[in-house]
């Protein structure tokens, strides 16, 4: 993400526009949600449960679905490609800036550190700090069920390509092809998340 540059509107100017994916769209409403969530922990002092949420924003949203799916998106420099690189970097730096700020009270020395060094810091007129930065806070608007929905379908045919691999003992490194067949509903949520 070196040739990507924060601005201060990035919320804005992703979510408005057209180029943000299902993906994308999936993991600013789980942020929107986590926010929500860890929010509503600290205020009711239920911190082992706060710390649980930001634990699975991070965990399970962030590094095992978000990740994943936008490694060939990420890898692509071509021309055709730049408006769905840039979201998928906009969503990845707001991601983690978010969730830096939203984990800084139950770690504050590590989410510091990797808060100094998310790219573009310094160049917002920002905090100079994490610890002065304001706390993530839920904005609603971008919370999308829809697009939960249609990555849950995703990733129940992500999960049966895993099932299959490990049935067959077909190891990580080695390139598979699969074919799926997708019927009814389902069917133009997976055509939606091919690209």
């Amino acid at each position: 993400v070196e040739d990507f540059a924060p601005t201060a509107t990035l919320l804005e100017d992703l979510m408005s526009g057209s180029a943000n994916s299902v993906r994308d769209k999936f993991m600013i409403s789980r942020l929107m949600k986590s926010v929500q969530d860890v929010n509503d922990k600290l205020s009711s002092y239920s911190f082992g449960d706060a710390q649980q949420s930001s634990y699975q924003l991070w965990l399970d949203d962030l590094c095992d679905v978000y990740l994943e799916s936008i490694k060939p998106v990420i890898k692509d420099t071509s021309e055709a490609n730049t408006k769905a690189r840039w979201a998928a970097q906009a969503t990845l730096w707001l991601t983690m800036d978010a969730g830096l700020r939203l984990l800084h009270p139950m770690m504050p020395f590590v989410t510091e550190e990797l808060w100094q060094r998310l790219p573009g810091r310094g160049t917002l007129g920002e905090a100079e700090s994490i610890m002065l930065a304001p706390y993530p806070e839920c904005q609603e608007k971008f919370i999308d069920e829809e697009a939960e929905q249609h990555m849950g379908t995703t990733l129940k045919i992500v999960k049966a390509f895993r099932s299959l691999r490990s049935a067959y003992n077909i190891a990580n490194k080695d390139l598979t092809h699969f074919f799926v067949k997708v019927s009814g509903e389902d069917e133009a949520v997976a055509n939606a998340q091919i690209d």
